[in-house]
This record gives structure tokens, sequence and C-alpha cells, in this order.
């Protein structure tokens, strides 16, 4: 192994052999010299990267107070940091993501940040400002094109969901048809073949991406029990959603049910063991969790910094190693799916 041969290998050879390393390790070489810095920012090394890697493994992105984020990764089973000290201000919390990109709302503000390379961008105001939006967003990886979805009510629209849509290709906000709704629906959209959704306690709201329409689903017939979390979330493809049974504000049953296609059917897909509920009891008392999905597992945010998780093809639960450094996950959008990419630009 002579260290003269290794130290003069030919650029693309170099290139070929970083492709195949996790993103946690292209990370840590940015500190070995400024050669490996610059090779972290080549466009080649990323699409070499592209095609002997199929899919990014997205990393479990959590939100703690302040500019605190943590990031889980599954491949190696151990936590980073992800700071987004960055940005221009502390206030705000991350709302939405999608190819590498993480959705930032301060207040009025919208801003798209890639925290690998810290790089961001503040998009244009919107016409319209809600107190509490339903916010989503879509990466288009074959035109390199970005969207952002919000929408809401206020008392100048009635009963009506206005939306607006950004496109990273026009850099601008467009108003799309507004929706008649009766019911509050979860702040955050989740991507899933085509549209965005949004669930609330009576039903569910779909965003057609290509035709820029709101429709309105069914949720489950969860009869004689009490929905305390009207969340929607997508793994490999599967919409789902959890129901959580209360009774004197103790947690008695939590169930994931699961949309068929076929039929657009809900059933019941598994049930949390009474030993697990026993312990997320212990540890969170009768405040609510949050949860999300990706790929083969749910992700239920406990407090202590506790994650659990339930992988979809073993049938099984397990909790995550406790995270080491952030102080608390914040209550409110602390679950996010982040695939990391250092090659996409805001």
């Amino acid at each position: 192994m002579d260290p003269e041969i290794w130290g003069n290998l030919p650029f693309h050879l170099l290139e070929s052999v970083l492709a195949w390393l996790p993103i946690s390790s292209l990370l840590k070489l940015r500190c070995v010299c400024k050669r490996f810095n610059n090779i972290l920012y080549s466009p080649s090394l990323w699409a070499t990267r592209g095609r002997v890697l199929r899919s990014v493994p997205a990393w479990y992105l959590f939100r703690g107070e302040g500019r605190e984020c943590a990031a889980f990764n599954p491949e190696a089973d151990c936590w980073f940091k992800l700071p987004l000290g960055f940005l221009p201000s502390s206030k705000g919390r991350v709302v939405a993501a999608a190819g590498g990109l993480l959705c930032v709302r301060q207040g009025d503000k919208m801003i798209v940040c890639n925290p690998l390379s810290k790089t961001w961008l503040e998009l244009p105001p919107r016409k319209n400002t809600w107190k509490f939006p339903i916010v989503g967003m879509v990466m288009d990886t074959e035109v390199q094109e970005y969207k952002v979805v919000v929408a809401g009510r206020n008392s100048t629209c009635g009963k009506n969901l206005v939306t607006e849509v950004y496109s990273s290709l026009t850099k601008t906000w467009k108003d799309v048809e507004n929706h008649p709704v009766e019911h509050h629906y979860q702040t955050s959209a989740v991507y899933s073949n085509g549209f965005l959704y949004s669930a609330g306690f009576d039903g569910v709201l779909a965003f057609d991406l290509k035709q820029e329409q709101w429709r309105e689903m069914k949720g489950p017939s969860m009869r004689d029990t009490q929905l305390m979390l009207p969340q929607i979330c997508e793994c490999n493809g599967c919409l789902l959603m959890v129901e959580v049974v209360s009774e004197h504000f103790l947690m008695t049953r939590v169930s994931i049910w699961a949309l068929r296609r076929l039929d657009n059917e809900w059933f019941k897909l598994a049930s949390m063991p009474q030993r697990v509920l026993e312990e997320v009891i212990s540890i969170s008392g009768t405040r609510l969790f949050t949860y999300f999905g990706h790929g083969d597992y749910i992700c239920f945010t406990i407090a202590r910094r506790r994650v659990l998780v339930y992988s979809m093809s073993r049938r099984m639960w397990r909790w995550l190693p406790r995270c080491p450094f952030v102080q608390g996950f914040a209550r409110r959008f602390t679950t996010l799916a982040y695939e990391p990419r250092v090659e996409t630009q805001v």
C-alpha cells in the first residue's frame, strides 16, 4: 500500500472510489484538506454517485429548540448534528423537505436551504399570509425543479382553502384554484405518487401537483374511538395514519392504519404491543407524540429525546439510540425524512 501511489491517483479513479462512501464519510473528508473539500463539490462526483447508488438513503431529521437539528442515519445507526446556524435568523422552524433541501418558515417568510452546502434562498413574498398554513415541498430531479405549496384560510377567504405554489424555475408564486374546506387539517403535507396529502379529523385532503387542484378523501373508519393525532405519513408509496385511543387522558391503544390503493379503503395494519405502549406511557406520560414515515419505517418521536420505530417489513418495534446532543425535541414539526444531497442547488 504505497502512499505515493494512493496520493497520486487519477482524478476519475479517486471520484469512483469516493462515490461509494456514505454521505457521513464524505462530509468528514471536508476536514482532511482543501483538495478533498473541493472534490466534495464536484458535479462529476455526484453524477458518478448517482450511477453507482440507485437511491439516497434518507436520514431522519428532528428539530430541537432554536436552530438545533439532529439527524439519525439508519445505515450508520447513529446521530449527526445538522446545524442551521448559517441562516439569517434563529427564529423559524423546518416545515418541509425534498431532494436534499429544507423549507424553513420564519413568520411570513419562507426560506429554502441546503444544510450540507450551507446555501440558502429567501423566497419572494406571498400574496396571502396565514398563521398555520399547510406546507408541502416536492423535487423533480429530472428537470431539477422544486416546488413549495402553501395553503390556508383566513377571514377574507371564508371557507375556501387558498393555495399558492412556488417554482424554482420561474422563481415566482402562482395562485391556483381555491377549494372549500370545512375542517382544519395538519399543517405538514406528505408527498406520494404525484399528490400532497394533509390529514384532518374527518378526512384527508389531496393536492394534485399536475392539475393543481385539491380533492377530498375519506379517512379511516374509526368508530367509537378517538383519533388524537390527525397526521398522515408515507412509507414505500403507502399512505398511513396512526390512531391513538385514550381513556381518562391515558393512552390505551395505538394502531397503524394503511390505505389500500386498489379500492381506496383503509385497513388496520398493526397495533402497538402492550409492553411497548407501557414503555411509551412511562416516558411521555399523557403528552402526545408526533410521527412520520419513510422507506420501511414509521418513526414516533417521544419525550426525552427518545424515538421509537416500527418496521413494516419485519413487523418489529425498536427504540433508536438516545440523541446525545439536542436538549429536547420541539413539539411541532419535529420529524421529517431528509435525503442528504450536497449537490442540490437552492
